[in-house]
């Protein structure tokens, strides 16, 4: 009789190589602590991804991304893999600042496979990357100055000034994005999702989850929501867990009734390695 699973919350992921084995239903039986050892790099062809993000200033305009760039996610700038830009509004993010020094994004290159680049800051100067981006997901400090955090808001964005893709607030050395896109070769089975209120607490809050598969549209998926002043925060395990294939783009939105509100959104899952494309 198989073992129910107990999900759990990891923060961060692992990437998988697309030359690791693929996923085989009985590496799951070997263990009654799945999650974990999923974390832990130790079944084959699974690992774990934990999505979050904040969006530090809704208001009643319309519908908004819970991501620290405001307004919705510019999905329509990354039609292709495009070339892209860093610069920090602060001088002290340099490679020889108090700041941030250097910089990892994380994304997808032009055939959806998992790419990262590290790119070494020159403060208000913008810098080219190396690769062009289909997608980015996550940005990170990895080193920085004395004073341990990037000191201003770091911004990627389409070469030549366009449109932001991704930032890190001053201090915080990480995106706050509540949007992924599903590698090639790979599924997602998202089994929790966790919503909040930060800020503006009288306010009624709306978090609906969008997915677009590949060649299609976005489809609302899921509707959470929070009302002002009774909770401000709701976690949603699923017993069922949601599968997305490979190009699968997530976009969580949120609306409100209330100006400058501060609303934050997490998702967690497994991501399976597959043969299909």
């Amino acid at each position: 009789m198989k073992k129910l699973l107990t999900p759990i919350i990891i923060l961060g992921f692992a990437f998988i190589a697309n030359a690791e084995p693929i996923y085989s239903p009985d590496a799951s039986q070997q263990s009654g602590t799945f999650a974990i050892d999923a974390c832990l790099g130790q079944v084959t062809g699974v690992s774990c991804l934990n999505k979050f993000g904040e969006n530090p200033d809704v208001d009643t305009g319309g519908a908004e991304s819970v991501w620290d760039g405001g307004g919705l996610y510019p999905w329509a700038s990354l039609a292709s893999a495009q070339a892209l830009e860093i610069v920090s509004a602060s001088a002290n993010d340099d490679s020889a600042g108090t700041g941030a020094r250097t910089v990892q994004v994380q994304g997808l290159d032009a055939n959806y496979d998992l790419q990262t680049e590290t790119v070494t800051l020159d403060g208000t100067t913008e810098v080219d990357l190396t690769n062009t981006f289909l997608r980015v997901f996550r940005m990170k400090v990895l080193t920085a100055g004395s004073g341990g955090v990037n000191a201003g808001i770091i911004t990627l964005r389409l070469d030549g000034a366009g449109a932001t893709i991704a930032n890190i607030l001053a201090g915080e050395n990480q995106t706050l994005m509540a949007i992924y896109t599903v590698p090639r070769y790979h599924k997602l089975v998202v089994h929790k999702y966790l919503v909040d209120i930060n800020g503006a607490a009288g306010s009624d809050v709306e978090f609906k989850v969008y997915v677009r598969e590949e060649d299609s549209v976005f489809q609302l998926r899921r509707l959470l929501g929070l009302k002002g002043g009774a909770t401000s925060i709701f976690i949603s395990k699923l017993q069922i867990p949601e599968v997305y294939p490979a190009k699968t783009d997530i976009d969580i939105r949120t609306l409100t009734d209330a100006n400058n509100t501060n609303v934050a959104a997490a998702f967690d899952g497994f991501l399976i390695r597959t043969e299909e494309g």
